[in-house]
């Protein structure tokens, strides 16, 4: 996992980039903000990274990890 790679969702929407790394989650830039998400939730296929998460359900987690308190 290298930053800068594009995160895609299970039917191949971009949801975001990778923008840093832990040794166990990554940070995912999005329109919305960031959101931290462990490393186990990533799989891989020919178009390179993936979450197995739609979109909308991507975009209400960054939504919710970016409200104000």
């Amino acid at each position: 996992m290298t930053i800068g790679s594009e995160i895609r969702d299970s039917k191949g929407a971009v949801l975001g980039k990778v923008d840093s790394v832990s040794m166990s989650a990554a940070v995912v830039a999005a329109e919305g903000g960031k959101v931290e998400v462990p490393l186990e939730s990533f799989g891989k296929n020919n178009k390179g990274l993936l979450l197995s998460l739609t979109k909308a359900e991507f975009d209400a987690a960054v939504a919710a990890a970016n409200k104000p308190n």
